[in-house]
């Protein structure tokens, strides 16, 4: 059976100082994003690191990507008001809007530990974040051993704070 899939835009992690480190096009985490089939908004940066933008450059070309996934490192799951608190010209971004934001908190889960090792968790993850629909109540779910299931799992993605509360 064929079914078309939306492809979700993405852009990823936040700014650090006075520069936003955007992957590169060739960098595994853009082969991932699209491997997962999301539509990464950065994808014709050339190479296969990080690229420093400035917070205006990524606003004007992302400003409306539809998800938008971060790593960081803190004791705590950051809420969209954190978020918010630390630079509050994010909240211009309609992922930040329309709270589909994503985040993987390093601090608490083993991201660098497991995902060097297991790149098919973080696809996974990847997957389960942009289109639900192929992991939860479908077949194509049936298709991984043992059978997907993002909240068993402690280095899964999840919505920013377990569900981001303001």
């Amino acid at each position: 059976e064929f079914r078309r899939v939306l492809f979700r835009s993405v852009i990823s992690e936040k700014k650090f100082g006075a520069s936003w480190f955007m992957p590169a096009g060739d960098s595994y985490i853009a082969n991932m994003y699209a491997d997962a089939g999301a539509d990464y908004v950065f994808k014709e940066l050339p190479g296969a690191g990080s690229t420093p933008l400035a917070f205006e450059t990524v606003l004007d070309r992302a400003i409306h990507a539809d998800m938008w996934l971060i790593k960081y490192n803190q004791s705590e799951d950051m809420t969209y008001g954190d978020l918010r608190a630390e630079y509050a010209p994010y909240e211009n971004f309609d992922a930040f809007k329309n709270r589909r934001i994503y985040s993987c908190n390093t601090g608490l889960v083993p991201y660098y530990e497991e995902f060097p090792l297991h790149p098919d968790y973080l696809l996974k993850d990847l997957i389960w974040v942009f289109h639900p629909e192929l992991l939860h109540g479908s077949s194509t779910s049936d298709g991984f051993d043992p059978p997907y299931d993002p909240d068993s799992r402690p280095y899964a993605c999840c919505e920013m704070g377990g569900g981001m509360f303001n």
